[in-house]
């Protein structure tokens, strides 16, 4: 008898609150709001608004869209439901949580607050705030933004997020960060800027205004960089420098060709210089290249070899066992240096050629040209 009672009492409940809710919603060719089930509703008044209160298993469905909760309230002159305690939302694209969802029934559109999780099918998602609007498409996210792009093993932060309806693009803003990372889980690549955007079909990344780029032990800032994940290259634009441990890199452009242990080569192009300390030398003295365009070649986190083309210009300090040997000036069309256990062993020069050597009672005048 009681449990027929309950029956009768949860039928009751469904069919008041059901067309309560219908009465709000049939404009604009949106579906229906439906209560699927409820354990409690009450009439209340919440300042000068009556107000519906439901409690213990909720869960409210509007066409591809369902929330359960333990708590809601429905605000009727407003068109809002207000979602507490064990929030889970679902549509056809998503599944989140929160420690509150509102709903607003007229324009389609949800906000959720606190400890925000999303799950979609090829990201998962992280904030305090999320926003979905246009009919609950696109998101815009708010406070320690974390998007996961898993299939693809990237990482997107930043102080505030944007995605559309399936995550193949995403944005993050305000001190972001973009980490890739190998099948074994280790740190590929970071990224950082004031802005990063991510086109996942391309697997690429655009990141604008003071970009940092860090792989190992190579570390480069610029104001735009292209980052393509599948073909491992990032392209530096405006203003770009690089630094290899001790040396310094500039150009109009730098291309950072990755592998997954290491930088397998940088091309510099337009305005190409590259400046190492000279080994063994005293403070201030720095081997030179100019050229436009640079080539650097590295194995095993060392320099194996160096080509400069285009007005190419050379100047290397030399040191045996300590003991300053001279300089070594050369020019030409091009300069190909070689370099074993990451000291110079070879020069050679190509078309125009000038090679000079300087002992160290004239290594003055090589500094002074």
């Amino acid at each position: 008898m009681r449990n027929l009672r309950n029956i009768i009492l949860a039928v009751l409940i469904l069919a008041f609150f059901g067309i309560s809710l219908l009465s709000a919603q049939t404009q604009n060719g949106y579906p229906p709001v439906v209560l699927d089930r409820a354990k409690s509703l009450k009439n209340k008044t919440v300042g000068d608004e009556n107000v519906k209160e439901l409690t213990d298993s909720v869960r409210i469905v509007r066409g591809d869209m369902s929330v359960e909760c333990d708590y809601a309230i429905h605000y009727q002159k407003a068109g809002i439901i207000v979602f507490e305690k064990n929030v889970h939302y679902a549509d056809s694209l998503r599944d989140m949580w929160a420690q509150k969802v509102t709903y607003f029934i007229e324009p389609d559109s949800v906000k959720a607050e606190g400890k925000v999780k999303i799950l979609q099918k090829i990201y998962e998602g992280y904030c305090q705030t999320a926003f979905y609007t246009d009919r609950r498409q696109n998101v815009l996210m708010h406070k320690n933004v974390e998007m996961r792009q898993r299939d693809r093993n990237v990482v997107l932060t930043g102080n505030k997020g944007y995605g559309d309806n399936t995550m193949e693009y995403a944005k993050a803003w305000g001190n972001a960060h973009i980490v890739k990372k190998d099948s074994s889980g280790k740190t590929e690549i970071t990224i950082d800027a004031e802005t990063v955007e991510y086109f996942h079909k391309e697997a690429r990344a655009l990141a604008s205004d003071s970009v940092i780029i860090i792989k190992e032990d190579i570390k480069g800032f610029c104001d735009t960089l292209h980052y393509d994940a599948d073909k491992k290259y990032a392209l530096m634009l405006v203003k770009p420098v690089v630094y290899h441990l001790e040396e310094e890199m500039r150009g109009d452009s730098i291309y950072m060709y990755i592998r997954d242990e290491g930088i397998d080569h940088i091309e510099i192009y337009g305005n190409a210089s590259a400046l190492s300390p000279a080994e063994n030398g005293k403070e201030g003295e720095l081997n030179k290249m100019f050229g436009k365009k640079i080539f650097i070649y590295l194995a095993n986190d060392k320099i194996n070899n160096i080509w400069v083309s285009g007005n190419a210009r050379s100047l290397y300090y030399l040191y045996e066992k300590q003991e300053f040997k001279g300089i070594n000036k050369a020019s030409g069309d091009r300069i190909d240096l070689y370099f074993k256990d990451g000291k110079i062993d070879a020069i050679r020069i190509k078309g125009g050629s000038e090679g000079i050597y300087y002992p160290p009672e004239f290594a003055g005048e090589a500094e002074e040209e």
